[in-house]
């Protein structure tokens, strides 16, 4: 029995394995968060421009919110909420991505104004 104990052929082999797995799994996630955050970057300054595309058509309200949904189309994002006053408009964009078939959704808001 002490000699089965004694024999550790192939524990190595394991631990090798287990180790390449681990760093696999933790370079994944690295490229996952840095999706996120790209497409997070992408959304902000696409609702940035939005906002400020729909402050130049103030104060008619319908004609700014038209024009921030349309910049958005553009660059492949959806136009969430759009809140005009006479002087300034409140801009919401969402998009959604998946990662491993786990749907992920990124909003972002702006606003501009005279």
């Amino acid at each position: 029995m002490k000699k089965l104990l004694l024999n550790d052929r192939g524990s190595a082999t394991v631990a090798v394995a287990g180790s390449f797995i681990s760093i696999a799994f933790v370079i994944f996630l690295m490229f996952a968060a840095t999706a996120i955050l790209i497409n997070k970057v992408k959304l902000s300054s696409a609702v940035d421009l939005a906002a400020l595309s729909a402050a130049v058509k103030l104060p008619d309200g319908a004609l700014a919110c038209e024009t921030a949904a349309q910049q958005l189309r553009n660059l492949q994002f959806v136009l969430q909420e759009c809140l005009p006053t006479t002087a300034q408009v409140t801009i919401s964009g969402t998009t959604q991505m998946s990662i491993l078939s786990i749907p992920i959704n990124l909003t972002a808001q702006a606003a501009a104004g005279w």
